[in-house]
């Protein structure tokens, strides 16, 4: 797979709230600015202004200003934002099932106000920088830390413990350490991480038709 091509996509869903400007649009159609700070309370004028910004700049919504007085501006989803839906329905499936897990608290009420849009879950979960790319990795097979290093050759040794270190306290991989020597750990995928392989999937096949595109 093309890793770096695979960072670009992931950009699209990292920063706060992107996703769940996505979502209102994908469901609710064209909106007004006041609907949208409507339909999510908790997001500041300011911060709603540079999501939208950037998904435009992105080509994910498109911004239509009508020429009359008071100004009346309207958002919607572009045909490439359109794209989107199977990931996001994928995300908010996979988030459905998990959210409300005691062992796995992903995410807040006020991050995701009445959890509107549960592909947040997932998000949180995976898009830290380099967990997405590891947990392909480990969807092919058990790995070593050396493969990784091998298999990813741009993430450094400390950016890539720290990651599998994460993952392992979020239940998602496992660490296997032989007593021998020299010491072999290998790591893998817990049934609950495996349970992301079909949001993965989605990810990354989406990725080979749009993301390289942009």
């Amino acid at each position: 797979m093309e890793y770096q091509s695979l960072q670009n996509t992931l950009e699209i869903f990292v920063a706060k709230w992107k996703p769940i400007i996505i979502y209102q649009l994908i469901t609710q159609g064209t909106l007004r600015y006041s609907e949208l700070q409507k339909l999510i309370p908790d997001i500041n004028k300011r911060m709603l202004t540079l999501r939208l910004r950037e998904l435009e700049e992105d080509g994910i919504i498109s911004r239509k200003v009508y020429d009359q007085v008071p100004p009346k501006v309207e958002y919607s989803i572009t045909e490439y934002g359109a794209s989107l839906e199977p990931v996001l329905a994928r995300m908010n499936s996979w988030g459905k099932k998990h959210t409300l897990s005691t062992r796995h608290k992903i995410i807040t009420a006020e991050d995701n106000p009445g959890y509107t849009c549960q592909a947040l879950t997932t998000i949180n979960l995976i898009v830290g920088k380099w967990k997405t790319i590891i947990i392909l990795e480990l969807l092919d097979n058990d790995r070593r830390f050396n493969e990784f290093l091998k298999n990813i050759p741009f993430i450094n040794r400390q950016m890539l413990t720290n990651q599998l270190h994460e993952l392992s306290e979020e239940g998602i991989i496992d660490r296997k350490v032989f007593n021998q020597v020299p010491p072999k750990v290998v790591y893998s995928l817990t049934e609950y991480g495996r349970s992301l392989e079909p949001v993965l999937l989605e990810l990354a096949e989406w990725n080979d038709k749009f993301g390289k595109s942009k």
